[in-house]
């Protein structure tokens, strides 16, 4: 007879639970009903639960009932592990046995399970059987599992600290993550594992059992007492070692996808005949110094940090990269090395020389190699050359061919290049001291830096650059070639030996000549299709008719400048701040930016039509007397400390904020001051006249309009 609980309640009512052996099975259709099965203490055949349960506080008293039944539950059981110390607590109280348990005998579950963060769990039912995942971890007193114990889904033991061993015949056919076990010694025999074995920081684990099978990766990171490997291991994908600062060798005949071994410090050599059919990392073996001969790398070998390594065998190849970067005792690479990817040898610092006919399909790296005096006859790089800091490096081979860019940064050693040098790409050459000269018809397609090429007098006639040059800090250069063509940016600040430009320069980006201390003039025709730097020109008298500056125009601290031209047109903003012998400015400027005039201390008035689409900043123009009529400004404008000022225009356009800090002198104000609202953009107008000097009058009439604009923000508190 089978009955559910449906009827439990009424039948308990009518018969002692002792007379209902001949129950065969009872059913407990929703699982949220376990209430019913303290209706079941001393029923001793199964009990069938349907549907997923949650054991929480408010239940386990009652699952605790039925720890000496046979219960399956036909979906997954989870315990809240991480409210249940107190709870569990108050049922030892309650119960009259010294030990309190709260699983049953025998348990099937059909789903997953879940007793993470269980603090009291110390082992699981003899008899136990789990069709989904299992999860035990951070289970701290967990100690013991049941023999011949058959996960069908993955098992999570991570963190289980207590967990010395696990049973034989263990059979897991997802994952099993025994992440953190720090007491765990050994494993099984024969332990059979279908996913990934995470073992990562068993501190505690020495070796690996004989016959292991693991159909994913094996993940070994951090076993700090490991010394070895079996003979027999075999690995489907990824072998996990880095940090086993205990493992001294491998065995010969291992056979892997991808080793890591990063950082195994006791490491001094691996077997011969190793096969690596994807990545070798052995990034931080410090005690490494040599490898196998005949090693075959399908993928790609990181070497870098072995600075016990003195050389490479002859016959390495490489299908990926090699990375040798701080093999601090390297100091050759042999014959025959054979890289189909990029070869990063940077930080070499014993290195000197490379092999003839070395070809690299990607990249060559050879930053910071500081003994490296030249480069090999017939180098072939299919991309890009780094040589940056080679502070030994002198000369470069002649008709070599770049595919890429090149990066000769920081060289200081390097007096010329070659002719014949060949650069598909970027050229960089700043910091480069003792280069004198360029070659002629040298060719750059993309961008040409020789920033702080101190040494250097003069660029070669026919020289041509698709991208930008950067030649700032050429404190020795004193002329550009004639027909000059750049088709990006020009940066030439801090050239203090440049006196003028060439006639027809082009430059189709912005033009740098800020600090260019000795530069008078500028050619006439001169176009910038962006932006113009003059600021700190202080030998800069004037600038030629029809200048065209199609972005901003910066003469700040030009302090020799005098005038602007007629018909100067600037699209972007004017700075002209600190241009203390700017007098005037031109009839109908305009400017499509903000203007800055501040410090202008000879500046006595402004031109008629003047306008300014962005903000106008006078401030410290102490000479500046009258403001012509009509003055447009689209956005603020500042006569902070304009103390010769004594009246402002009848009419005046303004966009936004008014500032007339420190004038003293101002003795009028005309009667827009009184109808100014809004700024344009809606927010609210400021009116500033901090320590305003001027008669009681005008003051007022400021205030006037200044309370104006505030009971305009009161009434719509959503203005600033």
């Amino acid at each position: 007879m089978r009955i559910s609980n449906a009827h439990l309640p009424s039948i308990c009512a009518l018969i002692p639970i002792s007379n209902l052996g001949h129950i065969e099975q009872v059913r407990i259709i929703l699982a949220e009903d376990l209430d019913q099965l303290t209706t079941l203490e001393g029923f001793s055949n199964q009990i069938l639960i349907k549907g997923d349960v949650n054991i929480c506080p408010s239940n386990i008293h009652s699952f605790n009932l039925l720890k000496s039944k046979e219960i399956e539950i036909d979906g997954s059981l989870m315990y809240d592990g991480l409210n249940f110390p107190n709870v569990l607590d108050r049922c030892k109280e309650d119960s009259d046995e010294e030990t309190f348990c709260f699983l049953p005998q025998k348990l099937k579950v059909k789903g997953n399970v879940s007793f993470s963060s269980l603090s009291e769990l110390s082992s699981l039912p003899n008899l136990f059987e789990v069709e989904g995942d299992l999860q035990v971890s951070n289970c701290k007193d967990f100690t013991i599992l049941p023999e011949g114990l058959h996960v069908k889904g993955s098992f999570d033991l991570s963190h289980c600290m207590a967990l010395i061993t696990l049973p034989e015949g263990l059979k897991v056919n997802g994952n099993l993550s025994l992440y953190g076990c720090e007491a765990l010694i050994t494993l099984p025999e024969g332990l059979k594992v279908n996913g990934n074995l995470s073992l990562y920081g068993c501190e505690a684990l020495i070796t690996l059992p004989e016959g292991l099978q693991v159909q994913g990766d094996i993940l070994l990171s951090d076993c700090t007492a490991l010394t070895t490997v079996p003979k027999d291991l075999k690995v489907k994908d990824f072998l996990f070692l880095s940090r086993c600062t205990a493992l001294t060798t491998l065995p010969e005949g291992l056979q892997v996808n991808n080793l890591n071994l990063s950082h195994c410090t006791a490491l001094t050599t691996l077997p011969e005949g190793l096969q690596v059919n994807g990545s070798l990392d052995l990034n931080g073996c410090t005690a490494l110094t040599t490898l196998p001969e005949n090693l075959k790398i399908k993928s790609s070998l990181n070497l870098s940090g072995c600075t016990a390594l003195i050389t490479v065998p002859k016959d390495l190849q490489v299908k990926g990269s090699l990375n040798l970067s701080g093999c601090t005792a390297l100091t050759t690479v042999s014959k025959g090395l054979k890289i189909k990817n990029s070869l990063n040898i940077s930080g070499c610092t014993a290195l000197t020389t490379l092999p003839k006919g070395l070809n690299v399909n990607g990249n060559l790296s050879l930053d910071s190699c500081e003994a490296l005096i030249s480069l090999p006859k017939k180098l072939q790089v299919q991309s890009d050359i780094l040589l940056s800091d080679c502070t030994a490096l002198t000369t470069l081979p002649r008709g070599l061919k770049i595919k890429g860019s090149l990066n000769l940064s920081g060289c200081t050693a390097l007096t010329a290049l070659p002719k014949g040098l060949k650069i598909k790409d970027s050229l960089n050459l700043s910091g480069c001291t003792a280069l004198t000269a360029l070659p002629r018809g040298l060719k750059i397609k993309g961008s040409l830096n020789l920033s702080g090429c101190t040494a250097l007098t003069a660029l070669p006639k026919g020289l041509k650059i698709k991208g930008s040059l950067n030649l700032s800090g050429c404190t020795a250069l004193t002329a550009l070639p004639k027909g000059l063509k750049i088709k990006d940016s020009l940066n030439l600040s801090g050239c203090i030996a440049l006196t003028a430009l060439p006639k027809g320069l082009q430059v189709k980006g912005s033009l740098d000549l800020s600090y260019c201390t000795a530069l008078t003039a500028l050619p006439v025709g001169l176009q910038v299709k962006g932006s113009l730097n003059l600021s700190g020109c202080t030998a800069l008298t004037t600038l030629p008719e029809g200048l065209q500056v199609k972005g901003s125009l910066n003469l700040s601290g030009c302090t020799a400048l005098t005038t602007l031209p007629v018909g100067l047109q600037v699209k972007g903003s004017l700075d002209l701040s600190g241009c203390t012998a700017l007098t005037t400015l031109p009839e109908g400027l305009q400017v499509k930016g903000s203007l800055n005039l501040s410090g202008c201390t000879a500046l006595t008035t402004l031109p008629v039509g003047l306008q300014v689409k962005g903000s106008l900043d006078l401030s410290g123009c102490t000479a500046l007397t009258t403001l012509p009529e009509g003055l447009q400004v689209g956005g603020s404008l500042d006569f902070s400390y304009c103390t010769a000022l004594t009246v402002l225009p009848n009419r005046l356009e303004l966009g936004c904020h008014l500032i007339l800090v420190g004038c003293h002198n101002l003795t009028s104000l005309p009667d827009w001051i009184g109808d100014l609202g809004l700024c344009d953009n809606g927010d609210v107008r400021n009116i500033d006249i901090t320590g305003l000097g001027a008669p009681p009058s005008v003051i007022a009439r400021l205030q006037e309009a200044t309370e104006y604009i505030r009971a305009v923000q009161l009434q719509n508190p959503l203005l600033k």
